[in-house]
């Protein structure tokens, strides 16, 4: 059965009161639903150095283009679109250290937002700390919309949330005002954002928002309808009534994954974790992914890790089992769950390691085509690589291709140019480019910065 076909079904079972924008845009495309599988892990292959060559967005310490006078002093936040477009926040130092997010694609690094100029809400801003950015394409023209969050001086709030579109900055949540069930914002983190229909202008946007009573909340705010506060520490959830006492949210898809950790009402010094999928109108709980739950042939879930991966509406994580074995599963809206990747898998190009660990992954978000899910893994003698399989929607749940990118020192920099000590991945695009954070070592110095990975979809069926 083909993904599409069964959505309708889903969509039909769980009585999901979607908004109308929604509801179209699952009844015509690919919903991403695995069901259990017993399915042996696909075999990985290695990836040629020159097909996976990284390229430098900008690292510490390296001229700024668009002024010689000035350098990276330190790069926070990255984040990139589907066209190639890399937006990032770093401190420059030139005759002021300055705070600034820049915006890097085909015209070169451009500078468009630095602390000291005015706020759409009053005040100046003072330092910028977290940002996501993504791409809307109404009439066949690209229009990049970043979502950021700035410390502000003067004004009416010590901080807040924008969004930065090329008419303008407005503004979407600040610290002192109310949320959508009536706390009062302190702070934010994890701020997400992602195209639902690029071609119809519609997205999605999500962050973490900290409260003066020290609650923490969830917050998801569509493009077409109102912010909805969809998840708050010490909310109760699931048919056990769970009591909610942490969370970490995934990138944005057309829902969220998230990790909580929570315990039962009469029992609350046994906590756990649990995958659950989260969007504006609804919360998918159950215990298809949870601490305790058992895989056939595997064993015991004993940790999930954090942070979660999304596409569209399937939540992938990290986890260990009881034994130590380590794997990535896959948890969707209908309440299945799968292990599509673990321990003891094999990398044909050297022969005698296998896989030992994975790490938290990322993945692509966008419904219907190809998406990939990246991990780091660590192999058997030691090294560390970054691992990636592409999927095509299709019932169970096997990968097309699996890779091994070779990127890293140790044995794995053989003819490349760039040598990274250490990486991480931060964003998957659905167009199959991977931005990645990782440091570079020369001699006794060490510098971080932004490394781009192009291609690694070219193997799968176009979008």
């Amino acid at each position: 059965m083909h993904r599409s076909q069964l959505a309708l079904t889903q969509a039909k079972a769980l009585r999901l009161k979607f908004h109308s924008i929604l509801m179209v845009i699952t009844m015509t495309t690919l919903m991403t639903t695995p069901i259990p599988s017993t399915h042996s892990a696909t075999t990985l292959t290695s990836q040629s150095r020159s097909e996976n060559e990284l390229r430098i967005i900008a690292q510490e310490f390296g001229s700024v283009p668009t002024d010689p006078g000035e350098t990276f002093q330190k790069i926070h936040a990255g984040s990139m679109n589907d066209s190639g477009d890399v937006a990032f926040i770093a401190d420059l130092s030139g005759p002021e250290l300055l705070s600034a997010i820049l915006l890097s694609n085909n015209n070169g690094i451009q500078v468009i937002l630095r602390s000291g100029e005015d706020s759409p809400v009053g005040g100046k801003y003072k330092g910028f700390n977290d940002l996501d950015m993504t791409l809307l394409q109404p009439k066949g023209k690209d229009e990049n919309l970043l979502m950021f969050h700035a410390e502000l001086d003067g004004g009416p709030s010590p901080e807040g949330i924008f969004l930065w579109r090329t008419d303008g900055v407005q503004a979407l949540a600040l610290a002192g005002q109310k949320s959508p069930r009536g706390n009062v914002y302190k702070s934010f983190s994890n701020l997400t954002i992602a195209s639902v229909n690029p071609i119809d202008s519609t997205f999605k946007m999500a962050f973490i928002a900290f409260m003066q009573d020290n609650k923490k909340s969830v917050i998801i705010q569509p493009s077409y309808a109102d912010a909805v506060e969809i998840l708050t520490s010490k909310d109760q959830i699931g048919p056990l009534q769970e009591v909610v006492d942490d969370f970490t949210i995934s990138q944005m898809g057309f829902s969220l994954g998230c990790v909580v950790e929570a315990h039962l009402p009469r029992k609350k010094k046994k906590h756990f974790r649990k995958l659950v999928i989260l969007h504006d109108g609804f919360i998918v709980s159950g215990d298809a992914l949870k601490e305790g739950v058992k895989f056939p042939g595997l064993g015991k879930v004993d940790q999930i890790l954090q942070p979660p991966a999304i596409n569209f509406q399937s939540a992938f994580a990290s986890i260990v089992f009881k034994n130590g074995d380590s794997a990535l599963a896959i948890r969707d809206v209908d309440g299945a769950s799968e292990v599509f990747a673990k321990t003891d898998d094999t990398v044909p190009d050297l022969a005698s390691e296998i896989i030992q660990t994975f790490g938290p992954p990322v993945s692509s978000s966008a419904p219907g085509g190809p998406f990939g899910v990246v991990s780091v893994v660590r192999l058997s003698d030691g090294r560390v690589a970054l691992w990636m399989a592409g999927f095509t929607h299709k019932i169970p749940l096997e990968a097309d291709s699996k890779k091994l990118l070779l990127i890293g020192g140790n044995g794995f920099s053989e003819g490349q140019s760039i040598i990274l000590s250490s990486f991480f991945p931060i964003k998957l695009t659905n167009k199959g480019s991977l931005l990645l954070r990782g440091t570079i070592v020369e001699g006794e110095t060490s510098r971080e910065g932004l490394f781009l990975l192009d291609g690694l979809f070219n193997d799968l069926p176009p979008l």
